[in-house]
């Protein structure tokens, strides 16, 4: 080969070559870019800071200028009590109360296409209250309409606080106009959702905190008792998204409290007689969140980190640059053999 014609062609592949490394560079730094998320948008900035506001105002309600809270977080409750029902995890509890799960809960359920007016149902325990602030707080700024209810036994660290279980939260809230959504109906969680495993005295505790913000609770001596009204008001409410939040025994069926996180498939393994076998049953879409961990990771809010309103990442499109990088890589060469 003229060595004039094999350099042109050297210089004409490698031009090539840098074009595309160029343009693979640009790809990739947009989408880690998109990934990121950036600043937060008006509405979603206010959403942040309302989340936020809300807390601070539930700590100086419980700790007033203690000490006790430095975070000002206000949602975690205590290692143990009268009125807990099951172990928990602590860093779970606080990455629960992050103000970014309403930014992220806000993102998704616009993506759903839900509109003002359209119905989420949240059913939740007391063992993720800042779970649940969150919910709230991102379906309302939606303008949604929302049917909630709550079990209000809870885990180590969640509304466990005989001091202030989760109808005193759910009251500071609504009085300080953080949430306008207020509960229709309460249950005593525990076991069977019947306040099974939870003594006289937590039951006397939920019992007056329910009473004393005028909540009523349903109340039914078998665990097909209370299945059987939920899903009755949930059938005349009609949502269009459940959002599930904890261990409740109803959620997925006695036995399967913990089965499945983030949006569930339409095959998922919730018993039949529960609230999300109904709803997949009705290709009713269902969020559900307990494991905070694998939640953090896969809808990119960072895991028991300091509160940042710049944190919130977008998994897809990292998840879509490295499939952008994996096949540039599968098919860009470095050399050429020329068999001339």
């Amino acid at each position: 080969m003229d060595p004039s014609v094999f350099l042109k062609a050297q210089a004409r592949f490698a031009r090539i070559s840098r074009v595309r490394l160029v343009l693979l560079s640009i790809a990739l730094a947009a989408l880690w870019l998109l990934s990121r998320g950036g600043a937060l948008s008006p509405e979603e900035a206010a959403l942040w800071e309302r989340v936020r506001n809300a807390e601070e105002t539930l700590s100086a309600a419980r700790y007033g200028k203690s000490g006790e809270d430095p975070e000002r977080l206000g949602l975690i409750g205590v290692e143990w009590s009268p009125i807990s029902t099951t172990l928990g995890s602590l860093p779970s509890k606080r990455t629960a109360a992050d103000p970014l799960w309403s930014v992220v809960l806000f993102r998704e359920m616009a993506r759903m296409g839900l509109r003002s007016g359209d119905r989420v149902a949240v059913l939740a325990s007391g063992s993720f209250p800042g779970f649940v602030l969150n919910a709230l707080a991102a379906a309302e700024a939606l303008g949604c309409r929302i049917l909630f209810a709550a079990s209000l036994g809870a885990s180590q660290w969640g509304a466990n606080d005989p001091a202030c279980p989760w109808p005193l939260m759910e009251g500071i809230f609504h009085r300080g106009g953080f949430l306008k959504t207020r509960a229709s109906w309460y249950t005593l969680g525990g076991e069977d959702e019947t306040g099974g495993g939870i003594g006289d005295e937590g039951r006397k505790i939920l019992t007056d905190a329910a009473a004393k913000e005028g909540i009523p609770l349903l109340e039914a001596r078998t665990y097909d008792g209370i299945l059987s009204a939920k899903i009755s008001r949930l059938e005349t409410f009609s949502p269009g998204l459940v959002i599930t939040v904890g261990g409740s025994s109803s959620i997925f069926g006695v036995g399967n409290e913990h089965s499945g996180n983030g949006f569930l498939p339409k095959d998922g393994v919730a018993d039949e007689k529960s609230i999300v076998g109904w709803a997949l049953s009705r290709d009713i879409p269902v969020f559900h969140a307990v494991d905070f961990r694998f939640l953090a990771k896969r809808m990119g809010v960072p895991f028991d980190a300091p509160r940042s309103r710049t944190n919130a990442t977008r998994i897809l499109p990292a998840l879509f640059g490295l499939g952008v990088f994996f096949v540039a890589l599968l098919f860009h060469s470095r050399w050429k053999v020329d068999g001339r």
